[in-house]
């Protein structure tokens, strides 16, 4: 399915000659927030419960969706789909208001045409959030995709699993080869503070598969 998905919106791929890797200069990274997130790249977001994961996914949502600066950085404006599987039906609109007010109250014509914000969808959908992402995609080529957060969207059996991250980091991946090479997908995950018994040092460490690092 996913490989037909993927021949179904793109050409065929063409492999690059070793030659051409080695001879042709690198270009400058393409990026999506200015010296923080570049295009096409897979980032996971990890953090504490309540520690803020949603509010800045929701800001950095609503900057690139209108073109404005992101925590004083330029952004480039681009189309967002934010899959929201972990706030309820208060927090929600609560969260995207703080948001709004914090980007300086961006043009709600341009938000609106920009970011689709869906809550619970791939919950509410009857099959696999493989099966209900690409759907929601179509042939929008969004230029950022979020998930919040990445148990509650994947709904993984075993979030310690690394073979199960890694099925999942891999059709994250094609999602991204199957719409644009461009796209950019932040995933957010839960963090627990460790302590290390030999330094004494406490430090926060994101939980669940290694995979994931």
């Amino acid at each position: 399915d996913w490989l037909c998905l993927s021949l179904a919106l793109e050409p065929p791929i063409s492999w690059p000659t070793l030659e051409s890797l080695i001879t042709e200069s690198s270009e400058p990274p393409r990026w999506l927030v200015h010296d923080l997130f570049y295009q096409g790249s897979l980032i996971c977001l990890a953090g504490v419960p309540g520690v803020g994961k949603s509010v800045f996914s929701y800001s950095l949502a609503i900057s690139v969706a209108t073109g404005t600066p992101f925590l004083g950085l330029p952004s480039s404006r681009g189309r967002v789909l934010y899959f929201d599987e972990e706030n309820g039906p208060s927090n929600l609109p609560t969260y995207f208001r703080w948001s709004w007010r914090g980007c300086d109250c961006p043009d709600l014509s341009t938000l609106g045409i920009n970011l689709r914000l869906g809550q619970h969808a791939i919950l509410k959908h009857s099959g696999a959030w493989a099966e209900c992402v690409p759907d929601q995609v179509g042939d929008s080529r969004p230029n950022l995709i979020i998930f919040d957060s990445a148990i509650s969207c994947f709904r993984d059996k075993d979030e310690n699993d690394n073979a199960e991250a890694s099925n999942i980091i891999n059709k994250l991946r094609l999602i991204q080869t199957a719409t644009d090479a461009n796209t950019t997908i932040l995933v957010l995950r839960h963090a627990t503070l460790t302590h290390d018994q030999l330094t004494g040092e406490i430090r926060y460490k994101q939980r669940g598969a290694t995979n994931w690092l």
